[in-house]
């Protein structure tokens, strides 16, 4: 996981001023959905992400507002 990925304050000790933090079982669950996210980050590259069918220039430069659908994974 990224050294400085913080889904909450409570993740970071010394800045965290919540009074329940000792007793909060939220923070578990948290952690374990930040590592979740992190491990199906961790399956792509940079590469994977760009490549696609249609080309991103061709989307990013239509000013006419309409949109693709069917985009995603």
């Amino acid at each position: 996981m990224e050294p400085c990925f913080f889904i909450a304050e409570c993740f970071e000790f010394r800045k965290s001023p919540c009074r329940i933090m000792p007793a909060c079982q939220l923070k578990k669950a948290l952690f374990e959905a930040a590592s979740a996210f992190q491990d199906v980050l961790d399956r792509y590259t940079l590469a994977d992400l760009l490549k696609s069918h249609v080309s991103l220039s061709e989307l990013l430069s239509n000013r006419g507002g309409s949109s693709v659908s069917g985009a995603g994974p």
